[in-house]
């Protein structure tokens, strides 16, 4: 009767948890090699596949809408995860190429899991890092135009929306939101640096007619969003101005939004906060400090950054590389220790940042 398939499956579906997929190790990221990899997460998918056969044969009671809405997304969640973890080994490892693939197995599935949101942001990170990395390991050769061709500003785009929705409860959680701003403030730094160097790189991308019409206004996509089709920005300077500050209220906003969400009084939960806190204090002291030393230095060509500094900002932002240093340093990072000659410097350039 319908009680006891009731009872029936969700003994099942609890064993099928508990006693195998939660049991279930995935090798190491780094020390196991992509072949052991593949062996282990094919041979459980066609085990997978083998019990959903079974379980929709005519010996099970489970009419097909149960197994269709509790027990397929299980499995569906279970594989897309492993090939997900899969293709974060292969970035690890360098092997570009093998973690897009994973990637494109996956992405058509990704709702279809139990928790989408979480699977799709960890999809957009992936992406964004493999051609961030890959662009990274071939600087001699990439261009501008390579890197925007790769749609990353539009994915980080759609990431942000996602993690702006994402509640942080957990160290995955607040995993997930670190890495995004992590990826974003990378993102951003390259971006720069391919202006300072090159002020007419993103003016002749956006004229270069081999790209496709979809591929354009990358940048203006990713500072005002992806429904903006007439905001138009190439002039470098302002491009600039437009990307750092993009970058540093990213980091500002989502360390706040860690720091006030994440109360968890567990022990491993404070010091995972306390790690991923430091690291983007960290990375927040360096964006500011990368190009005020660059300004301080006159390292700049054609006056690109006059705009960045104008009027009170250089004040605002050297007194935002102190706040950062100061607070990675409570939250017990080395990096701010080593920064605070730095950072005596800057109070001495800057005596309003003592305030």
């Amino acid at each position: 009767n319908n009680k006891n398939d009731t009872t029936t499956r969700d003994l099942f579906l609890e064993r099928v948890h508990n006693d195998l997929l939660s049991q279930w190790q995935l090798p190491d990221v780094v020390r196991s090699s992509i072949q052991t990899w593949d062996d282990i997460v094919t041979n459980r998918s066609l085990f997978l596949d083998i019990l959903d056969e079974l379980i929709g044969g005519p010996r099970m009671t489970f009419t097909s809408r149960l197994k269709a809405t509790e027990f397929d997304p299980l499995l569906i969640d279970y594989k897309v995860q492993s090939l997900l973890d899969m293709s974060y080994c292969a970035l690890r490892q360098r092997n570009f190429k093998l973690a897009l693939t994973k990637l494109n197995e996956t992405r058509h599935r990704l709702d279809l899991c139990q928790n989408p949101l979480m699977k799709s942001i960890y999809w957009n990170e992936i992406y964004c890092d493999v051609h961030l990395k890959r662009h990274q390991m071939q600087s001699s050769t990439t261009t501008l135009s390579s890197l925007l061709s790769t749609s990353v500003a539009k994915e980080l785009k759609k990431m942000e929306t996602k993690v702006n929705s994402l509640q942080i409860i957990d160290q995955q959680t607040a995993q997930l939101n670190s890495n995004y701003i992590q990826l974003n403030s990378q993102f951003s730094r390259t971006v720069i640096d391919f202006l300072l160097a090159q002020p007419q790189a993103y003016y002749e991308y956006e004229q270069d007619e081999k790209i496709p019409q979809a591929k354009h206004k990358q940048l203006e996509m990713y500072l005002y969003g992806l429904d903006n089709n007439t905001k138009q920005i190439q002039q470098a300077d302002q491009l600039i101005y437009e990307l750092f500050h993009k970058c540093t209220s990213i980091l500002k906003e989502n360390i706040e939004k860690q720091e006030n969400d994440l109360q968890n009084p567990s022990i491993n939960i404070c010091s995972a906060k306390e790690n991923i806190l430091s690291r983007d204090y960290n990375e927040l002291a360096s964006v500011c400090d990368d190009y005020l030393r660059r300004y301080e230095n006159n390292e700049v060509e054609n006056n690109l950054m006059d705009n960045l500094f104008q009027g009170n900002n250089g004040n605002n932002i050297a007194e935002l590389i102190v706040k950062s240093v100061l607070l990675s340093m409570k939250y017990g990072s080395n990096e701010g220790v080593k920064r605070f000659s730095r950072l005596l410097q800057i109070v001495d350039l800057y005596p309003n940042t003592m305030d």
